[in-house]
């Protein structure tokens, strides 16, 4: 059961991503919210569109969960760019896919090299040692970045909690949130759930407001 958090607030006077004058709704670039239909291209279609847009996740036909999945958006990682928003409706969810690409290694290996599709490869950050996948939703030396909207951000992350799946990934599981190097950002209202490993990630920011999340 998901419980309402009050997660922080930073220079809260300093904050205000500035409005964004276009929405781009992700169904009208090929989106199908199925649940199993990967909707990331049209994610990055208007992401594409630069600064000054609203990036719309829609609500449709009820809300996504277990018996409904009619606004459940199946996703790889995204990288969000300076005054940008990512606005999910009430009832909508981005879901994270958890794909496992297991083809390079042999059956019943014990020391296998399994890689998450759809998550590009990082390096290592400062205070770990290993590479890493890009989060589910990030955002790097950008300002003005607004992630929002009642709805849900769930990266399915208990795909890759047991032991024996996070030793045989070629990276570190992915955050479901990443900021990093940020100005002026804000996490408002959105409901977080099931990161693979930090949920919340902010490093290196100034003047950023996290309030009222969901986790």
């Amino acid at each position: 059961m998901a419980a309402r958090v009050a997660v922080g607030l930073l220079v809260a006077a300093t904050v205000g991503a500035e409005e964004s004058a276009t929405v781009c709704n992700i169904r009208d670039h090929g989106a199908v919210g199925d649940g199993s239909h990967l909707d990331t291209a049209a994610l990055n279609a208007c992401i594409k569109l630069g600064a000054g847009v609203t990036i719309l996740v829609p609500a449709v036909a009820g809300s996504c969960g277990h018996h409904n999945l009619s606004s459940c958006y199946l996703t790889g990682a995204i990288n969000l760019t300076s005054h940008q928003t990512l606005h999910i409706e009430k009832g909508a969810g981005l879901i994270g896919s958890v794909h496992l690409d297991k083809s390079q290694s042999p059956p019943n290996c014990s020391h296998c090299s399994w890689d998450l599709q759809h998550y590009p490869r990082l390096p290592s950050l400062p205070s770990y040692d290993d590479a890493r996948y890009a989060a589910l939703v990030s955002s790097y030396n950008a300002t003005g970045v607004r992630i929002e909207g009642e709805g849900l951000l769930d990266g399915q992350g208990w795909a890759l909690w047991p032991d024996h799946v996070q030793s045989n990934l070629t990276a570190q599981r992915p955050h479901l949130v990443e900021l990093y190097s940020c100005t002026k950002c804000v996490v408002e209202d959105v409901v977080l759930r099931n990161s693979a490993f930090w949920t919340l990630h902010v490093r290196c920011y100034t003047a950023a407001s996290l309030c009222d999340c969901v986790g």
